[in-house]
């Protein structure tokens, strides 16, 4: 929670991310950058009720009843799926993307499997201002190299 509370501090404070600053150039990014956090958010917090809550629960049979209509019969989504993430670095202004890629309908893809992760996640207009930027949606940071690894990292935790 802590760090989702600053992740979202930093966006309200970046200049990338104030439209009266960047004009038409990045429209969007900001409303993209806390849709994209909610999402990592919700990723993160969706629980695996089989056998966590239900567990702890075996004695109280009623209770039992109404977590079973709750189970999720999957491992969390995020493992089995691919990881995206969007990360403020330290600085508070500039951003880190990492392990998703997005095409240039804006469709956000899992850049491994090649397939679609979330259609439309941004604008085709706020994809051309990011890679006008120099910001490459392409990358696989599974092909990465250690030293770069460490880089991005560094950028994000300082």
């Amino acid at each position: 929670v802590c760090f989702l509370d600053i992740q979202l501090k930093y966006c309200e404070q970046s200049l990338y991310c104030d439209e009266l600053i960047v004009g038409d150039c990045l429209t969007g990014l900001k409303t993209f950058t806390v849709n994209f956090m909610i999402r990592m958010s919700k990723d993160f917090s969706t629980a695996s009720l089989r056998g966590e809550v239900a567990a702890e629960n075996e004695e109280k049979n009623v209770e039992l009843k109404v977590i079973q209509q709750y189970e999720i019969h999957e491992q969390k989504k995020w493992q089995k799926n691919y990881h995206p993430y969007l990360f403020f670095n330290e600085d508070g202004c500039s951003i880190t993307f990492v392990g998703f890629n997005v095409n240039k309908n804006g469709d956000l893809m899992d850049p491994v499997k090649n397939q679609t992760i979330q259609k439309a996640i941004m604008t085709p207009q706020l994809y051309a201002g990011l890679q006008g930027n120099h910001v490459d949606f392409s990358e696989n940071y599974y092909d990465w190299e250690k030293q770069k690894m460490i880089e991005k990292i560094s950028m994000v935790m300082g």
